[in-house]
């Protein structure tokens, strides 16, 4: 028995006992193509229409007969056929000649159709169904709706390819399908063409509309590190708010790893998904003769001694009383290794990351990242404020799994609150403010708590439209109680507290051109030259310990000075020539009302202006009046360019220069081009001096409307080895698509083959 995972819809068969209705019309009709209306049907449906050349009632047979370029219409319902006979007393209809029928969206073709009204059965001749929402077709030579919502077909064929002689088909004997159900069939071939490429005694398939459990299509892969690989999932619809997927993940030199996903939604803003898979591994890295080579990843500096390995993971949002949005990231790993040995996938961690960006907005930690984040937030907002309370908790998997103790810092909890940038009543002045307490708590080390206090008043002066002038001045008051000193830094002084204060003096203006053709296209150029005088008093770092960032604030006396460089273009979207022309063209308004229309009509017709910026150049340095007196004041320059010219090609570059070195300190390129024929090639080359350097390329491109190549390149020049590096190719067509790939990446190098066959979905 094989499952697969076919997508198309319900057959539409039922619809059919619905449009033959119409076959009660022909009760004292008339004849000559003319409408017979309001015989029989339902008032919520709306009447019956009936057309035909001929329409004669005999007596004998008690039966009505149209012939002749049948129509029959109701809604959405339409059959056409060269002949329809019905008896309204056994209340049965047969149709043949060019029958087909028309059901919302789904046809129905055969060469004659006889059917039961009663019991919503019948028979179909040389018939064909074709659903559009799915765009699959079934044909048999003989079709029997055995129930409302079942049928059956003894010699039959089911394809989402069109034309006469599809791409590719399934035929049969003895296919059975069950509407919102499966189907069945037995003696499956699989046909490319005229050619049967695959045989299957029993087929067996999902048929349905809705969400509904069942077996999804597996997944079959072979690597160095893992061997044969096959991930079978199953999707459990729980209802129509929640679902569940497990998985059975057999590796040929692992084992066998089991997982499960479970997703709810309650409503906008309130929905879940938690994901835990895990397993009992046969390798691991312990040092010993190639485990490290074999099982292990040299980068993470440590060793993979155990086989219980697993990966637990969750993101939450939810309403709460009060105004509260809550929000939970769990992400627990049995160890450093895990992520890597588990890239990709059905539960892989970059399609885990991937739905948890799309659905969640937020990402994951990177998969190399030995140190995991995890968080529950409670987050207040407001017309001028913002409130949170947080807890984080950073696990170490490489320290949590070994005897020395764990020094990583947590912040459990944290509350801030901020306070946005407002107007001092009765004054010129602004003001905003941020508030915050912190219990850090770490099992070995420096721990306590803190409360930052940081107001700030502001007053800015605005010299018509040539410059403006902000002074600012801060004060922040920190605190501390330590509940325990390291050794290094021992100390009976537990009861701490910093004062400083800030000043800030910004000036600016802005110079702008614009360079126009004519009323609608230009582009606009504009210079933003910055200077900011920044000051933050002296003080003792020693005396306090250091947790974080606001520990670390270190004594301020520089100028930074800036330049902006902005381009704009400016494009008008005229209207089509058809609402051009009926802009022009209209006959006075009689009516106030109707005036307002035309306004309303020709505001949506005329031209539309499209805004572009296209280019964006900053550069930015200081220079440090404390250190004046020494050979370095000067920081280095920062510089970055951000261009997009055209739809087809796009450029962000940032460098760091060294004015005393004359050299790089940093340098980031990124390049992106692309045609109109879906062809794009990205370049990236990132450079950290004396610490890293490395180039990535990616690339796709059509060869043709069904033939694509694509691959990927990463190498790190710094030390001469290649990261990762793959490459493929994909032709598809109508129905059908294939894709080859192979892909090396920490030494393991893996194959894939996939094809998908349109409605069935992908192996």
């Amino acid at each position: 028995m094989v499952f697969l995972n076919p997508k198309f819809n319900s057959m539409g068969f039922y619809r059919l006992a619905f449009a033959l209705l119409c076959f009660w019309f022909c009760m004292g009709g008339r004849a000559s193509g003319q409408d017979l209306e309001n015989l029989v049907g339902s008032e919520d449906a709306g009447p019956w229409n009936i057309a035909a050349d001929r329409i004669t009632y005999d007596d004998p047979g008690k039966v009505y007969i149209a012939e002749g370029n049948v129509v029959i219409t109701r809604a959405d319902r339409r059959l056409t056929a060269d002949r329809v006979r019905f008896d309204h007393q056994q209340m049965k209809a047969s149709a043949d000649g060019h029958v087909m029928l028309i059901a919302g969206k789904d046809v129905l073709t055969g060469e004659g159709v006889d059917i039961d009204l009663n019991s919503e059965t019948g028979t179909i001749y040389g018939g064909s169904i074709f659903i559009q929402e799915n765009h699959f077709y079934i044909q048999g030579d003989t079709i029997q709706k055995t129930a409302k919502s079942t049928y059956t077909i003894d010699r039959g064929s089911f394809s989402s390819c069109d034309g006469k002689k599809p791409d590719w088909k399934i035929t049969g004997r003895n296919l059975n399908v069950t509407v919102e159900g499966y189907g069945t069939v037995q003696h499956a071939a699989l046909w490319v063409k005229d050619v049967p490429v695959f045989y299957l005694p029993y087929l067996f398939f999902p048929v349905k509309l809705k969400r509904q459990s069942g077996l999804l299509t597996p997944e079959f892969s072979h690597s160095d590190r893992k061997g044969f690989q096959y991930v079978q999932p199953f999707f459990w619809a729980i209802n129509d708010s929640s679902d569940a997927t497990l998985y059975a993940d057999v590796m040929e030199k692992r084992g066998v790893k089991m997982g499960m996903e479970y997703r709810y939604i309650l409503d906008k803003k309130s929905k879940g998904a938690l994901m835990l898979d895990g397993f009992n591994d046969r390798k691991i890295d312990d040092g010993v003769s190639a485990d490290s080579q074999d099982w292990g990843y040299a980068g993470d500096g440590a060793f993979r001694p155990n086989s219980d390995r697993y990966w637990f993971r969750m993101k939450q949002d939810q309403t709460l009383p009060f105004g509260f949005t809550g929000r939970m990231d769990l992400d627990i790993v049995s160890d450093q290794d895990y992520l890597h040995e588990f890239k990709n996938g059905y539960s892989g961690f970059d399609e885990t990351d991937r739905y948890f960006s799309e659905t969640f907005g937020r990402d994951l930690d990177d998969y190399n990242d030995r140190i995991r984040t995890n968080w529950i937030n409670l987050l207040k907002t407001g017309n001028a404020y913002s409130l949170n309370l947080e807890g984080r908790w950073y696990d170490d998997v490489v320290k949590r799994r070994s005897d020395a103790p764990d020094d990583t810092l947590q912040q459990l909890p944290f509350a801030g609150l901020s306070l946005a940038k407002q107007g001092w009543e009765g004054t010129p002045l602004f003001w905003n403010g941020e508030a915050s307490y912190t219990n850090f708590y770490r099992e070995s080390g420096t721990s306590g708590q803190r409360m930052d206090l940081h107001p700030r008043v502001y007053l800015p002066y605005h010299y018509g439209n040539y410059f403006f002038f902000e002074p600012s001045i801060g004060l922040r008051q920190t605190s501390w109680l330590v509940d325990q000193w390291d050794e290094a830094g021992a100390d009976d002084n537990r009861d701490l507290s910093r004062t400083l204060y800030d000043l800030n003096l910004e000036f600016s203006t802005e110079i702008s051109r614009i360079y126009s053709k004519d009323g609608s296209d230009a582009i606009r150029h504009s210079i933003q030259p910055k200077i900011a005088y920044q000051y933050l008093s002296d003080f003792n770092e020693d005396d306090h310990p250091y947790f974080d960032e606001i520990d670390a604030l270190s004594e301020q006396n520089r100028i930074v000075y800036s330049l902006i460089s902005n381009w704009i273009s400016r494009s008008a979207q005229r209207p089509a020539q058809s609402d051009a022309k009926a802009f022009r063209v209209r006959r006075p308004a009689r009516s106030n009302a109707e005036a307002l229309r035309d306004l309303e009509e020709d505001l949506k017709n005329e031209e539309r202006l499209r805004y572009n910026p296209f280019l964006r150049i900053e550069l930015e340095q200081s220079y440090d009046i404390g250190e004046s007196e020494r050979e370095e004041p000067f920081s280095p320059v920062y510089g970055e360019v951000w261009w997009n010219p055209k739809e087809f090609i796009a450029l962000k570059a940032d460098a760091t220069w060294s004015v005393y070195d004359e050299d790089f300190q940093t340098r980031n390129v990124r390049m992106l081009l692309r045609n109109q024929r879906s062809a794009q090639v990205s370049v990236e080359h990132r450079y950290n001096r004396n610490v890293s350097e490395s180039i990535w390329l990616e690339g796709y491109t059509e060869l043709t409307d069904s033939l694509a190549l694509f691959g990927d390149f990463e190498r790190n020049l710094h030390t001469d080895e290649n990261i990762s590096y793959g490459a493929g190719i994909v032709y598809q067509t109508q129905c059908w698509a294939l894709e080859l790939r192979f892909s090396e990446e920490d030494e393991d190098l893996r194959f894939d083959f996939g094809i998908r066959l349109r409605g069935l979905g992908d192996i």
